[in-house]
């Protein structure tokens, strides 16, 4: 009997896998098959199915997925990213064929620990699948359930789509897996995908707490690509310094003799020995493609400047690795997204998606920012060559991701405001020293020939391309030693809401002089702000139009008064290095930061120009909204007191919480209390309540004493028997 069990289990073994008892051959007889390189998927019917050579296992392949159409754009939208690119690898064990998340994040530069790495480490698991059949070396397994069950890659939900009203609602999807289907599979010359489509359904809080109690679905249909990565990286990675504007990844390095470990950085990159050639989506409007065009070959510009011998093509409408996308969408963005080879940093293709919604983003800034200065910018229907201008604009700075750049809010600080208002000034060297800052329109300019857009890589632009393209590591680090001190070369990325210390890195904001810039942009936003209705009146009838405008001239107000207050405990701030003399962290001035506090709190008082009855009763507004506008401003000034703290313990000239808070003292109580003050009572009995807090809450709770009895006598002086009482309350109570 053992012997028959033998024999039996032999001959099983010897013939071809089989599903359901089909042979290889029949299981395949009626199917889709796309076929990479030296590998193949298979559709039949609902399953896919790949089939790898044995020499691929154990290969890297990148895996990704993007969002591709969807049943509802408020929700999610065409170039949504769920995550991030991964390298798999494929390996046969126990009957199974596994998928691996492989890892290069430790190295050694020393033989022996390179080896008890390797020995100490392994891919972490993510899939089993069961094989379908084998033959001719190949080995075939079905694939479905990457596609068809909830994964990172298939979390379309976006956080950022218009739904989630920047992050004040809460969307929690529930995996539908019944409505999984997988549509089709594809190919290219460079990878194979899948085509899946997914549905959650999708439930809604604001604010994390209060239901919305409805529950919608939202259907996406979903791109999974596979690209095999070539045995010899493509590029020798580079290493990086991260003062330079340039990608980078990192690992850990251990060190030998004895050094212990560190992180090793290293750029992320293009091989220039090859064309870019970027496909751009033939629905596009002519004018949008046309702007297209015209970045790309700002780029080439930028790069021949730079001296580096790499071009960036186009052509219209056929598909390929670098794509930019129109997606009809209402979402007012620009998405990328890169696939990177992870062993060596190389960017291997990209897409830009932009969204219809741009061009509404476009109007806004155009006629809050500009119209004062500009005619053509007072229409709801947009002037066709400010159009082009804008999403030129906005489309180079993507480019510039997709070739290895990052975002460098500290590009405009490196010009004067006031030469930026200037016509001579901005026709050369227009708004900021990069493209890749996040630049507004000129709203500082009174000179209707001034420049209003910046369409153009500038000075530091150029010169993050050289670090990253033609200088080495050495290099770098010498080049960046010279340029410490230059502005026009300085980078600083995107700071994090949670540790943002340097006011010079903010997003759209213009020029070194924040009150001058800041006293033109509120300026220009009141003039358009009392000439809006006379501006679109003929092309905006039901006011539906001015309604919305109003929504964004507050987020447009809030963030020049936010440019301010970023001063007010601001810190310069550099990357340390041995080569730069000096300290790293430097305080904003003390006469900066009083002069400017002085001006912020007039600003706020002076706010009386919203509350344009002829606006805000036409778009059925409830008013005023200027006492709304001064309170919420007002808690700002509170805010950057606390903020203050983090500066106390800084060597240098420091404006000190006591000082800042005397300061406000001063200004609320400058002159006697009105019956129709609310505002000023309110700021006075804000600033109690803070002093209270301060005295039972910070390092030296007698100074705060000591300022609260001196504010009692200031309250009594002023005659106000309410703000009295409370401070003899909190008084009291410490």
């Amino acid at each position: 009997m053992r012997r028959f069990v033998i024999i039996l289990l032999a001959i099983c073994l010897a013939l071809p896998l089989s599903m359901k008892g089909k042979t290889y051959e029949e299981l395949f007889e009626k199917q889709d098959a796309c076929t990479g390189t030296s590998y193949k998927l298979h559709l039949v019917g609902q399953k896919v199915y790949m089939e790898l050579p044995d020499s691929l296992l154990g290969r890297s392949f990148l895996m990704g997925s993007v969002v591709e159409r969807t049943s509802d754009p408020l929700e999610s939208y065409r170039g949504y990213v769920p995550a991030r690119s991964r390298e798999v690898v494929f390996s046969v064990a126990d009957s199974n064929m596994f998928m691996m998340y492989p890892s290069h994040g430790s190295i050694s530069s020393d033989a022996n620990s390179s080896i008890a790495i390797t020995s100490s480490s392994r891919p972490a698991v993510v899939e089993s699948f069961g094989i379908a059949g084998r033959q001719g070396g190949s080995t075939c397994f079905e694939i479905s359930k990457l596609f068809t069950s909830k994964s990172e890659f298939n979390d379309a939900l976006s956080p950022v789509a218009f739904n989630a009203s920047e992050g004040y609602v809460k969307r929690t999807p529930t995996f539908q897996n019944a409505s999984s289907v997988i549509k089709c599979i594809d190919s290219d010359s460079t990878c194979v995908s899948v085509v899946g489509s997914n549905t959650v359904k999708v439930k809604s809080a604001l604010l994390g707490v209060f239901s919305s109690g409805e529950q919608t679905f939202l259907t996406t249909e979903l791109r999974y690509s596979f690209t095999l990565l070539p045995i010899e990286v493509g590029i020798k990675p580079v290493k990086a310094d991260l003062r330079a504007g340039y990608d980078y990844y990192d690992r850990l390095l251990f060190n030998p003799d004895g050094k212990g470990t560190s992180k090793e950085y290293l750029t992320s990159r293009r091989d220039i020995s090859k064309a870019v050639t970027y496909c751009i989506d033939e629905d596009f409007p002519p004018i949008w493609k046309s702007a297209i065009i015209e970045a790309i070959d700002n780029w080439n510009e930028a790069l021949q400047k730079a001296g580096i011998d790499f071009t960036l093509a186009y052509r219209i409408g056929d598909d390929g690795p670098d794509r930019i996308i129109y997606c009809v969408s209402p979402v007012q963005k620009i998405f990328d997204s890169k696939q990177v080879d992870p062993r060596s940093g190389q960017i291997i293709s990209s897409s830009i998606y932009v969204h219809h919604g741009v061009q509404e983003l476009i109007q806004k800034m155009l006629i809050l920012q500009t119209g004062k200065v500009c005619e053509k910018s007072r229409r709801i229907n947009i002037d066709e060559e400010l159009m082009k201008k804008g999403i030129c604009s906005l489309i180079c700075r993507y480019i510039g991701h997709t070739i290895g750049l990052r975002d460098n809010l500290i590009g405009s600080w490196a010009y004067s405001s006031k030469d930026i208002s200037t016509a001579e000034f901005t026709q050369s060297y227009g708004l900021s020293a990069s493209i890749m800052d996040r630049l507004p329109f000129n709203y500082i300019t009174d000179d209707p020939d001034a420049l209003l857009i910046q369409t153009k890589p500038s000075t530091a632009d150029i010169f993050a391309l050289q670090c990253l393209y033609l200088f080495d590591y050495e290099t770098v680090v010498q080049k960046l030693k010279y340029a410490a001190d230059n502005p026009l070369l300085a980078f600083k990325p995107m700071q994090s809401a949670k540790a943002f210390y340097d006011p010079r890195a903010e997003y759209g904001d213009l020029g070194n002089d924040v009150m001058y810039s800041m006293s033109k942009g509120l300026e220009h936003l009141e003039y358009a702000y009392r000439n809006i209705n006379e501006w679109v009146k003929e092309e905006d009838p039901d006011y539906c139009y001015r309604s919305y405008l109003y929504n964004y001239m507050l987020d447009q107000l809030h963030d020049y008064i936010r440019h301010g207050f970023e001063y007010i405990g601001g810190m310069y701030v550099r990357r340390p290095h041995s080569d730069i003399p000096g300290a790293n962290v430097v305080p904003v001035p003390s006469s900066r930061q009083k002069e400017l506090m002085h001006f912020l709190l007039r600003t706020v008082d002076s706010l009386s120009w919203l509350d344009n009855d002829e606006v805000v009763h036409k778009v059925q507004l409830e008013g005023p909204f200027n006492k709304f506008a001064q309170k919420y401003f007002t808690n700002f000034v509170f805010i950057q007191l606390s903020a203050l703290a983090r500066s106390a313990d800084l060597e240098g000239d420091i404006y000190s919480q006591i000082e800042a808070a005397r300061d406000i003292m001063e200004y609320y109580w400058r002159e006697p209390l009105r019956t129709s003050d609310e505002l000023v009572r309110y700021q006075r009995q804000i600033f109690i309540e803070q002093i209270h807090t301060l005295a039972t809450s910070s390092k030296h709770p007698h100074t705060w004493y000591s300022l609260l009895k001196e504010v009692r006598k200031v309250v009594k002086k002023s005659g106000d028997d309410y703000l009295l009482h409370l401070v003899d309350q909190r008084i009291n109570s410490i």
